[in-house]
């Protein structure tokens, strides 16, 4: 027997596993998609969810670590808990501290350059970010 949805603690509403290739970002950003829909999540909250993912599958892809073998996949998992979709994005990737990491800055010309406009993004348009360095990077935005 299963719980009703309004208690249930987490509910996976989708799951994906796909090649470490930038193309796949169009199939992980449709599912984002088909999954505000279930939620029936507004224009902009649909927006900010696929901006999310796509930015993340790009970053996953981007920042694999070694050489790109067959058999490697990026994980996706969109489930509901305590009321908040969580979105994880989970890949094999070197770990790496974020807070010692540069970080574009808004208006300074300096930093047009340098990397982390794509997680300035996923900040802005999730309530939260989190990046976990465990064997391999996930990122988790709610």
């Amino acid at each position: 027997m299963s719980a009703p949805l309004e208690t249930a603690h987490h509910l996976l509403l989708a799951k994906l596993t796909l090649p470490v290739r930038k193309l796949m970002v169009r199939t992980a950003v449709e599912c984002a998609g088909q999954v505000a829909k279930v939620l029936s999540l507004d224009t902009r909250e649909t927006f900010a969810i696929k901006l999310a993912v796509d930015e993340a599958f790009c970053n996953a892809v981007e920042h694999f670590s070694g050489d790109i073998k067959e058999d490697e996949h990026i994980h996706i998992a969109f489930s509901v808990k305590a009321g908040s979709l969580v979105i994880s994005i989970r890949e094999k990737g070197i770990p790496f501290d974020s807070a010692q990491a540069e970080r574009f800055t808004p208006g300074d010309l300096e930093s047009v350059n340098r990397p982390g406009l794509g997680s300035l993004l996923m900040l802005n348009a999730m309530d939260s970010v989190e990046l976990l360095s465990m064997d391999g990077k996930e990122r988790k935005s709610a």
